[in-house]
This record gives C-alpha cells, sequence and structure tokens, in this order.
C-alpha cells in the first residue's frame, strides 16, 4: 500500500510538473503574439527553445525542475523597499514593485528622487529596510576607468571578458564608429567616443545593464544612433535620460519616481505623459469636489453656531418685546437654550468630523509652479551681428566662417556634430574668445552667459549672489520653483549633484534681466520636469537668445531658426 500511495504520489507530481509545464510553454506562447514578433526578445527565445526542448521529457513523465527557476529568473522583486542616505530625506518608503530584467525601462524623475539611488540598491552598495529578491546580475554604465593611457580595445575587454574583436567593431558600426578608434588611448577619445564604446561593450555582456544619462555628452544625431541602437538590442536595460525624444524611442516601460510615490507604467514615456495627465486631472476634479463638499459643511456649521447664537440671547431676554409688560419664562427659556446648545455642539462636531474626513481624501496632485522671465526690451536694431565669425582655438579655426543677424524675439539654435565649435562660436559671441570675422554685441545691450560646464562651482549660494550682484531671495525662489530641496541652500555648492549645479547656473542667469541670452547646453542633468518648465518658461516670455541645446523636443518646441555649423577647411 505504501508502495503504491508512494507510485501514485509521483505520478501526480509528474502529471502537475507536466500540466504547469505546459501551462508556462502556452505563457511564453501568448507572450510572443501579444508582443509581436518583431519585438521578440533574445530572451524570450530562449525560454521558448528551452521550454521546447523540454517538452518531450515532460510528455514521459520526467518532471522539469527547471521551469519555475527559468522563468524567474529575469524577474525583480522589491517588497516593503525602505531606504534613506544618511541624513537625507526619506526616498522610498515602503515601496513594492515586480519588474522585469527583460523590459526596456525608462527610470524618470525629479533630480534627488532617487533614480542612481535605485540602481545602486539594485547593486546591493548601501543597506536597506525590505527585500530585493532576484537572481539577475547589474552591470552599470558609465563604468569607471582608471587608466586613460589604455586602448579602447583594453577598456572593452575589461568591461565583457572574452569579448571578440569583430562583435565590438560590429556594435561600433552600428553606433557610427570607426573600428580603428579602439587602439586610440582612451584620454584622447572625446567624451561622446567613450560613451559609445563602453555600451558597444557592455550591451555584449550577461546580465542586467543599468544605464545613467547616457546622452550627456551627445549631440542630436548621436543621440538618434543610439537610440536606434537600443532599440534593437535584444536585451532588456534599465535606463536614466532626461532626453524625452530618446526615451520615446528605446523604452517599453516607464518607471517614475514621484512626490507621492513610484508610478509603474508598461509603455514608453508618452504613454506615461498620457496616464500622468489623466490620473492628475481625475486627482485634480476629485480635490475639487471634496473642497466644494468642505465649504458646503463648513456653512452648514456656521449656520448651527448661528442657531445656538440665537437661543442663547432669547434665554438671557435679549429680543424680547418689553412694552408687552410680559416677563419671559426665564427656566423654559434655558432649558431651551441648552438644549439647542447642545444639539449645535453635537452638530458642529459631527460636521468638524465630516470636514477632517474629507479634508483627509484630498490628493497632492504633482505640478510644477511657472517659471517667469522678464527680458529687457530692445529697439529694431539687431542684438547681435556674426560676420565671417570664426572662432579660433590653438591659433587654428575650429568651424567654417558662420554670417547671423539675430533680432529681439528671435531664437537661434547652434547645431553640429560633436566638436564642430558650437561652444566656440557662443563664446566668440560672447566676448570671451578671440578669432577671425566679426562679431559684435549691440551697444547698450545687456547680455546673460550660463556656460557648459559645471566644474569648479563651490562656495555659498550667498556668495555666488554677493560675487555676481544677484538678488538672493529671487535665486532662492527660483530654485524652490525648480523643487530644489531647502536644506541645500546652506551646503557647500561643491558638494551639489551636477543636476543642482546646473540649477544654481540657470537660477543666476533667470535672476539677471537681460536683452541677450547666451546658453550653451541649458539642459544638461536637468530632470523633465524642470526641462517642461523651463521650455513653457520661455514661450511665455519670448526672450531673444542663441543657445546650444540636444534635446531634440525642446529646440523644436522654442527655437524660431537654426544655424548648423561645419567644420573649417584645413
Amino acid at each position: 500500500m505504501m508502495v503504491e500511495a508512494k507510485q501514485k504520489e509521483d505520478a501526480d507530481g509528474c502529471a502537475t510538473d507536466s500540466n504547469r509545464f505546459h501551462t508556462n510553454l502556452a505563457w511564453a506562447g501568448l507572450q510572443w503574439l501579444r508582443r509581436g514578433v518583431g519585438v521578440f526578445t533574445g530572451r524570450d527565445h530562449i525560454r521558448l527553445g528551452c521550454l521546447l526542448f523540454l517538452r518531450p521529457f515532460c510528455r514521459t513523465g520526467i518532471p522539469a525542475p527547471f521551469c519555475k527557476e527559468f522563468f524567474c529568473m529575469s524577474q525583480i522583486s522589491i517588497r516593503s523597499l525602505t531606504f534613506a542616505h544618511p541624513g537625507g530625506e526619506e526616498l522610498f518608503s515602503n515601496w513594492s514593485a515586480q519588474l522585469d530584467t527583460s523590459w526596456k525601462l525608462a527610470v524618470v524623475g525629479r533630480n534627488g528622487m532617487g533614480k542612481s539611488t535605485l540602481f545602486g540598491l539594485l547593486q546591493g552598495r548601501w543597506p536597506f529596510q525590505g527585500q530585493i529578491v532576484t537572481a539577475a546580475q547589474f552591470r552599470s554604465f558609465p563604468a569607471a576607468v582608471e587608466d586613460g593611457w589604455q586602448t579602447g580595445w583594453q577598456v572593452a575587454q575589461q568591461l565583457c571578458p572574452g569579448l571578440a574583436q569583430w562583435q565590438l567593431e560590429k556594435q561600433l558600426h552600428q553606433l557610427s564608429m570607426q573600428p580603428e578608434t579602439i587602439w586610440q588611448p582612451w584620454d584622447t577619445l572625446s567624451p561622446g567616443m567613450q560613451t559609445k564604446l563602453q555600451l558597444a561593450a557592455l550591451m555584449l555582456g550577461d546580465g542586467c545593464l543599468l544605464i545613467d544619462e547616457p546622452t550627456n555628452h551627445l549631440d542630436a544625431d548621436g543621440r538618434r544612433v543610439l537610440a536606434e541602437f537600443l532599440r534593437r538590442s535584444r536585451a532588456g536595460y534599465f535606463l536614466i535620460s532626461h532626453d524625452r525624444e530618446f526615451l520615446c524611442a528605446c523604452t517599453d516601460h516607464t518607471l517614475a519616481l514621484l512626490p507621492g510615490g513610484p508610478m509603474l507604467v508598461a509603455g514608453g514615456y508618452g504613454e506615461y505623459q498620457k496616464q500622468k495627465a489623466r490620473i492628475d486631472r481625475e486627482k485634480q476634479e476629485r480635490n475639487e469636489k471634496l473642497a466644494r463638499d468642505i465649504d458646503r459643511l463648513r456653512e452648514s456649521a456656521r449656520r448651527t453656531a448661528c442657531w445656538s447664537q440665537k437661543a442663547e440671547a432669547a434665554k438671557k431676554g435679549q429680543g424680547q418685546n418689553s412694552a408687552s409688560g410680559l416677563r419671559p419664562d426665564r427656566g423654559y427659556l434655558g432649558h431651551k437654550a441648552a438644549k439647542m446648545m447642545q444639539q449645535a455642539q453635537n452638530i458642529q462636531t459631527r460636521r468638524q468630523r465630516a470636514i477632517e474626513e474629507k479634508a483627509g481624501l484630498l490628493q497632492d496632485v504633482d505640478t510644477a509652479e511657472a517659471l517667469c522671465l522678464r527680458p529687457l526690451g530692445w529697439d529694431g536694431r539687431p542684438v547681435l551681428r556674426l560676420e565671417q565669425a570664426q572662432p579660433f582655438r590653438d591659433g587654428a579655426p575650429v568651424c567654417a566662417p558662420v554670417d547671423l543677424l539675430l533680432h529681439s524675439g528671435q531664437r537661434i539654435a547652434v547645431e553640429g556634430v560633436n566638436g564642430a565649435g558650437k561652444t566656440s562660436l557662443l563664446q566668440m559671441a560672447a566676448g570671451q574668445l578671440s578669432g577671425a570675422g566679426r562679431a559684435a554685441i549691440a551697444q547698450g545691450a545687456v547680455v546673460s552667459v550660463m556656460s557648459q560646464t559645471v566644474r569648479g562651482l563651490q562656495g555659498s549660494l550667498s556668495g555666488l549672489c554677493a560675487d555676481h550682484d544677484i538678488d538672493r531671495t529671487r535665486l532662492l525662489t527660483i530654485l524652490r520653483k525648480l523643487d530644489f530641496p531647502r536644506e541645500l541652500f546652506g551646503r557647500d555648492l561643491a558638494s551639489y549633484s551636477d543636476g543642482q549645479k546646473k540649477k544654481v547656473l540657470l537660477a543666476a542667469s533667470l535672476c539677471c534681466p537681460a536683452h541677450l541670452y547666451i546658453w550653451d547646453e541649458p539642459l544638461n542633468y536637468i530632470d523633465l520636469p524642470s526641462r517642461e518648465q523651463i521650455e513653457q518658461m520661455i514661450l511665455q516670455a519670448q526672450p531673444t537668445m542663441l543657445f546650444v541645446e540636444h534635446d531634440a523636443a525642446f529646440v523644436r518646441a522654442v527655437a524660431t531658426a537654426r544655424v548648423r555649423l561645419y567644420p573649417a577647411e584645413p
């Protein structure tokens, strides 16, 4: 009997495993049909192939013990995650989520909301409360390169051991890079080339790749090439970027870290924007209804208080007609007044409780306060004139001659590949760099300049205001509108993140009313909500600008004209 029971138990176990296996096989097929064959990922191919390989064993009754582990290998289960940096505010509070390393996941949110911190927690850099359960291995971009004299090939081999040269060259071809680049010393490569070479090698390795702001050193063409490269990749990755078009082109899921808590959307950044707008609209409508209910309850409580006051007045004989000669029955009136006051008090208590309950239902809507820019007016003369302007560096021209007239209200975007001389041309226009030709700002015009780099920014905000004659109150107000943390106001600027430093430079430029604003990559490191604030501010104020920016959506929205730079002829 025991043997029969054991055989029956084994048979039931085999049948259960077989049923579970075929369920998994059907699930894989449904995923294939749902996504479409064209976007069936490499991990999906492996899963389905292994399941088909194991199918005969299930038919013979042999359990398939690998099915469960096989399907869970790409899952990331986050349970009750709570974390705060020492001395900082809580970034995650009892957050739970289910992620998948096969996703092309965009991680978005304001500066300081914990995007890079989340990557660090996934890699186990800091202790935290809660659980992160996964069998996946993580690799991160950018990777530190200690020896700058190594060749690009040596760096690639360190990032992806066992890498074949032909594999790397194939990746670089897709990124529009010459294969000879891998033999150059690392420090001689431009930041954009270093970005592409690292990503080319990392995408060939195993595990889930965590990509943190890869577009900072890429021009518009480079961003389009990289987005297409990532979109074609069969491997999943988690991506932090502040470029809207870049995210829309190469992601299929979005994780937004918001003040009210993280929001996970099955769709790219465009789908997230639609869902976020719908949720905010519903919250706003609900809040307005609750506000009307609260006003109605308060008015009802006010009327009840008036009844109580009238009853008290009647008790004291106020308002009685003394000419009638009748003496009021104070005992009856006192009893009536006490009863009315007790009823009024009970009603007021219930009304106040209802008001507090409805006020507790009010939800915060994640909205950004509008920025304000007041450019100085100008007459009909051109504010800036460039005639055959050609900036020089190390005694050599960096771009072909440029002719340009910038009138009041115009916003001209300077475009060109990396190294074409965009920054040099802006510096020449601002009088910070010499060159051939003529670069003249109209006499009497006030210019506000914002540089591309944030290196060397140190000291206090008060010292920055004193050095540049900036209204400190206005500077802090603009920073708060950009969601800059109050607790950072008293700290050294050198301790700020690059995004926070960029916001300080931007706020300083906005504090200076000017006829002409010359901005060099103003959105570098700036989060998406702040970019949208800046965009709306420019469209509202209509300032005169000469700027360089690689965010295609921003340029398309604010630029009234474009000028493209070409390399100087040898």
